[in-house]
């Protein structure tokens, strides 16, 4: 049996609950070998950069995507937060620690976060600096989706649109043996 240590965070002190100090960097830590978390974006920027294999475990907003991505990088295992069981949590972990496969694509994109050609810090200086000289800049960066009216912007044109050619389809379908009811229901009988 693999030996396992484990950081928890709680919202509320409970009687039998232990507490420590937040861990900065957790992932950082080169005792961790795989790292369970909600996907939320400073684990999963931590971890990446830290090359540690995830267990993803989304709970709502942008973790979803943020599992996705690691999942696509072939970094993490999806566990879904309805369907957690003692067996299927042994499993992601036996699956991310033993494995090489997520490690290896782990440490490939902490390589290529390190090796990126522009930091993030100087991105967001030339940003900010692009802002300072064009205080106006804003206007010329509006998206196309700050006009579109309400029915658009939330699908409800593609909705109606799906609901419309469903229903064609089940009128469609349901044509000929409603006519063949009433056709029977009428007595009249074609040779």
């Amino acid at each position: 049996m693999t030996k396992l240590a484990f950081k928890l965070e709680y919202l509320n002190k409970g009687e039998q609950q232990v507490f420590e100090d937040r861990y900065p960097n957790f992932p950082n830590d080169q005792r961790v070998k795989a790292f369970i978390t909600h996907s939320g974006l400073n684990s999963y920027i931590e971890a990446a950069h830290a090359g540690v294999p995830l267990v993803t475990i989304p709970l709502f907003t942008d973790q979803s995507y943020n599992a996705n991505a690691a999942i696509f990088a072939g970094m993490a295992i999806l566990l879904r937060k309805n369907n957690i069981t003692k067996k299927s949590i042994a499993y992601a972990l036996e699956e991310v620690l033993h494995n090489s496969k997520y490690l290896q694509n782990a440490k490939e994109i902490s390589k290529l976060l390190a090796n990126s050609p522009m930091k993030p810090q100087e991105i967001f200086v030339k940003h900010v600096e692009l802002a300072a000289r064009f205080p106006n800049i804003s206007s010329y960066l509006q998206l196309a989706s700050t006009e579109l009216g309400m029915w658009t912007y939330f699908c409800m044109d593609k909705a109606w649109n799906e609901i419309s050619l469903e229903a064609l389809v089940k009128i469609v379908d349901n044509f000929p043996k409603r006519l063949k009811a009433c056709i029977d229901a009428n007595g009249v009988h074609f040779e």
